[in-house]
């Protein structure tokens, strides 16, 4: 029975360790990098094109289907009030 060199193994389980380790840190690397890219693209464009800043009137009626309710009532006189 041809049993694997056990150094082989050993070695081969570090260079995948290694690889596994470049690969996240160039993915890192990598997502850093377009974060980056997105956040300056977005400042030069927010410095080069103006917020247009909208006013709110205060007057508007925003819902003009909701009308206030008018309650009317009597005052009834209560029992043995006069006593």
């Amino acid at each position: 029975m041809n049993h694997p060199d056990i150094n082989y193994l050993y070695r081969a389980t570090r260079r995948l360790s290694l690889s596994a380790i470049c690969l996240s840190t160039a993915g890192m690397f990598a997502i850093t990098f377009i974060y980056y890219g997105w956040m300056l693209t977005e400042d030069i464009y927010d410095a080069l094109v103006p917020e247009v800043e909208a006013t709110l009137e205060e007057t508007i009626d925003l819902y003009p289907h909701i009308q206030p309710i008018v309650v009317t009532a009597k005052r009834r006189p209560v029992l043995n009030e006069n006593n």
